[in-house]
């Protein structure tokens, strides 16, 4: 997957789309839902409001749909392991692995 800049026009992301955003200098990747096309906006999973980012890109499967209770596989990027586990909430995506207390959001679901 590429990274791409805001500013390219040729790219097209869907107002509800799953992407990963970060600011020029920053090391840390934030996951988070567009809100807004044009200009592109993300609020990032777990605030309060969105926000325009100097690189956005799509998540993987960020096509799909996915719903309450469907059981489904989920790694950090990064993470060798796969985990398997139960979707808590659909927007935004937030995965809770079996065995573990909480639901997350993962890089890939």
């Amino acid at each position: 997957s590429t990274t791409l800049s805001t500013a390219n026009a040729a790219v097209a992301f869907r107002v509800s789309q799953r992407v990963r955003c970060k600011d020029k200098g920053d090391a840390q990747w934030r996951t988070g839902t567009v809100t807004s096309s044009r200009p592109l906006k993300v609020q990032v999973d777990g605030w309060d409001r969105a926000h325009s980012w100097d690189q956005v890109e799509a998540v993987s499967g960020s096509t799909a749909a996915f719903c309450v209770s469907q059981r489904v596989r989920c790694k950090d990027k990064g993470d060798a392991q796969w985990r398997t586990g139960t979707v808590t909430s659909s927007r935004p995506l937030k995965v809770q692995v079996d065995g573990w207390d909480r639901a997350h959001s993962w890089d890939q679901v």
